[in-house]
């Protein structure tokens, strides 16, 4: 029998790494006031971990496969103290954005491997259910990690942010070593660079599996476009402080928290794609009431981060669906699927959030803008990964 590591040690990895990208948001604007940078060079806080975490996660995933999930996941952590290290003690910004690269490819191990635990341990509904319990528990950190950093931040400095992952790092990685057991009973021979690319190749060919993983893509690529272009236009907007910031930020997390854990109780007795469709649906009624409001002349920050907890709802509907989806075509591949669909998540929304920061931020438009794009290429294909579903199960029967 596999033994199974602890529900709380499983969030811990799987936190580690969405806590330490929302902790920075609030010190966003510090950081480019101490160095003088312009916004889109301070966009490569948020985009560089995000590019850090993609281009890691193709090698963590596939090596997971070979070697085991564990010591994929010690090396991970060790990464991610030496990034946090490094953005403390920068003294320039380049090694701040540098470090926190380095930061984005060790926690990008916690994402890969908790979802490749999940498909070792459990069958696809079941999975669903324990990875929407997962991802509720993941979701504490973007409703206290801003609102927190952006007090302390205010009384001692942006460099804490930095001081907390360290810490945070090195508690994880002592609670890894002594309680994470190996739950990879067969693993993959994958001997050469060659191999590598094969396999990635073999996923990729699962066109379902793309389509389940670009629904989840696009819908967290809307959710980054808001949270880099946030802290500009809560600014230049709306003059808000940044511990006011980090309350509204939290608002789309408790909204996730909310739906998956309905997610978690209902995963078992619902279609998985009839809750992500439903929850596709909720999260493109969020940005068009938004984006309503403010065509309408309701000019306050309410109106634009209050239906972020539709955009929540619908996303803690979207992604343990999708996820499950994506990772039950390919079981006996899981840790390298799960890192080519992370790959292809964090990649373009690392894209978008870059992107945001050479835009107009006196107004909400370009960040509502790169939402609804987002939202509707993630309906697009979710439709077409339910057709295809379809279609296979009545040529089956």
């Amino acid at each position: 029998m596999i033994s199974k590591p602890s529900s709380a040690l499983l969030v811990a990895v799987s936190v580690l790494g969405p806590f330490t990208m929302h902790l920075i948001v609030p010190a966003i604007t510090p950081i480019q006031q101490a160095f003088g940078i312009d916004a889109g060079t301070a966009a490569l806080l948020i985009s560089g971990t995000l590019w850090g975490i993609a281009g890691s996660t193709l090698f963590f995933g596939a090596f997971a496969d070979r070697y085991g999930r564990r010591p994929m996941l010690i090396i991970g952590l060790f990464l991610f103290i030496i990034g946090s290290v490094i953005g403390y003690v920068a003294p320039t910004s380049e090694l701040v954005i540098a470090g926190r690269v380095v930061q984005g490819i060790g926690a990008s191990t916690g994402m890969v491997i908790s979802r490749a635990v999940i498909r070792d341990l459990y069958e696809r509904d079941k999975g669903t259910s324990v990875l929407a319990y997962l991802t509720m528990a993941v979701m504490i950190a973007p409703i206290l990690a801003p609102a927190s950093a952006g007090y302390i931040i205010e009384t001692l400095g942006w460099r804490v942010v930095f001081e907390v992952s360290i810490a945070l790092g090195a508690i994880v990685i002592l609670w890894t070593i002594m309680k994470f057991p190996e739950t990879l009973v067969d693993p993959i021979p994958m001997p050469n660079i060659t191999a590598l690319v094969a396999a990635y190749a073999s996923v990729l060919q699962q066109r379902v599996f793309v389509l389940y993983t670009l629904v989840s893509t696009f819908v967290m690529t809307s959710f980054f476009s808001m949270m880099s272009g946030a802290p500009q236009v809560a600014e230049h907007t709306w003059g808000l402080a940044r511990d006011e910031l980090g309350y509204y930020l939290g608002i789309g997390a408790m909204g996730m928290m909310c739906s998956t854990f309905i997610t978690a109780r209902i995963a078992e007795h619902v279609d998985n794609n009839l809750m992500m469709q439903f929850g596709l649906m909720i999260v493109a009624l969020g940005v068009g009431v938004s984006a309503t409001c403010f065509w309408i002349g309701y000019n306050h920050p309410i109106f634009f981060f209050g239906p972020m907890f539709l955009n929540g709802i619908g996303a803690g509907f979207v992604l343990p669906t999708a996820t499950t989806g994506a990772l039950s075509i390919v079981p006996r591949m899981a840790g390298t699927a799960s890192g080519m669909m992370t790959f292809l998540q964090f990649a373009i929304a690392g894209v978008a959030a870059q992107l945001i920061g050479y835009f107009d931020h006196s107004t909400p438009w370009a960040v509502l803008g790169f939402m609804a794009v987002s939202v509707s290429l993630a309906v697009a294909c979710g439709q077409g990964a339910v057709s295809m579903v379809r279609r296979k199960t009545a040529a089956a029967e």
